[in-house]
């Protein structure tokens, strides 16, 4: 494993990856510590605020990632960004209204699309974390 590809790397793919990875962490806990007890709902809650304002950062800075391009400037993976976007709209309002099955179901599905599938993505050959990984 070597970072200086990353560290090297074009903005904003260094920001953009340090916010997969905070994102990647924050989204697990919830999976780890289970359902939050009576005294954990704020932790829970600030944990998930932090999950989300990172992945949203993810998928906006992503539009900002340019290194394939198969439509214009864009590539399908640009498409992934849009429905997090979309998505993590619909788990916070789920979790507004008390939805908790919605708000669980929506946050599973944008754990697993938006940071495991797209994640497997970065480590093509060609990509920078396939550099950093393989060193």
């Amino acid at each position: 494993m070597q970072l200086s590809p990353l560290l090297e790397a074009v903005p904003p793919i260094p920001s953009h990856a340090l916010a997969a990875g905070l994102a990647l962490a924050m989204g697990l806990w919830p999976f780890l510590a289970g359902r939050p007890a009576a005294g954990n709902a704020a932790r829970h809650g600030v944990v998930g605020y932090i999950f989300v304002a990172s992945l949203a950062y993810v998928a906006l800075s992503g539009f900002f990632i340019n290194e394939i391009r198969t439509f214009g400037p864009f590539s399908g993976l640009h498409v992934f960004s849009v429905v997090t976007l979309a998505g993590l709209a619909k788990a916070v309002l789920a979790a507004k209204d008390r939805k908790i099955q919605a708000h669980r179901r929506a946050m599973a599905v944008i754990f697993i699309s938006a940071l495991l599938v797209t994640g497997l993505f970065t480590l093509l050959p060609g990509r920078v974390m396939h550099a950093v990984v393989s060193g």
